[in-house]
């Protein structure tokens, strides 16, 4: 076999791995981040569960240590205490604003997540809840959510909460949200929400994985050499 042959060969498998492809459901529950039952911590400005890295914004400015919250069946309440949501396991939180005094710059936190290892995924459902915090005197209501595809497009929904939170009561305070086929071939996914200074809370993230992004990318140069080489074979077979 010469070297076209072996090459256009190369080139037909590596699509039919490309093409093959399928998707793996995933939930991240964050039960593989050790946080010690009846605490909240903070995991830096950026860590990683279920094979999803997960970064806030607040990077690099004096807040960078608030962006990301991890609680393991926490709760101070009940209100005019501080009231975080109870769920008897590990959760992500998130809090919204930032701002230096009372009057100073404001910070939007805008916490991010993708894969690991570079994978596209679609997005299916998650759990989330409010906080109250008795500074702000109410509770944080909306969560927007924006999906960024591998094309590049961008999906955006603002999802207002039920407003149920009695911490380890009775009440279910996580409450399901349900993501539709347009939430597909994610490259990232971002969430915040812009009630002042409090915190959202997620949980149990269901989603799919597929192809690796890079090699969806790639998959259209892969196919120009494709039709490049099946010219040069042509023209090397001759006519009978």
């Amino acid at each position: 076999m010469n070297l076209l042959k072996r090459t256009l060969v190369t080139l037909f498998t590596g699509l039919g791995v490309v093409a093959g492809a399928s998707a793996t459901p995933i939930l991240i529950d964050f039960e593989d981040v050790a946080v010690a039952t009846g605490t909240t911590v903070s995991p830096g400005i950026m860590f990683e569960s279920g094979g999803f890295r997960f970064s806030t914004s607040l990077a690099g400015t004096a807040f960078e240590s608030s962006g990301l919250a991890l609680s393991n069946d926490y709760s101070v309440g009940p209100p005019p205490s501080d009231l975080y949501p109870h769920s008897g396991s590990t959760y992500l939180g998130g809090l919204s604003f930032a701002r230096v005094g009372v009057f100073g710059v404001s910070y939007l936190n805008t916490v991010t997540m993708e894969s690991v290892d570079g994978l596209s995924f679609s997005l299916k459902s998650l759990d989330a809840a409010e906080t109250f915090i008795e500074v702000t005197g109410g509770l944080l209501r909306n969560i927007t959510f924006e999906g960024t595809t591998v094309s590049g497009n961008e999906i955006s929904t603002m999802i207002e909460l039920d407003g149920v939170l009695d911490g380890a009561g009775p009440g279910e305070d996580f409450e399901p949200l349900s993501f539709g086929a347009d939430w597909s071939n994610l490259a990232s996914l971002s969430i915040y929400s812009r009630d002042f200074f409090n915190f959202w809370h997620i949980d149990n993230i269901r989603l799919n994985t597929g192809e690796p992004i890079s090699g969806t990318v790639a998959s259209s140069g892969t196919f120009s050499l494709l039709i490049l080489g099946l010219m040069l074979l042509r023209r090397k077979i001759p006519a009978h």
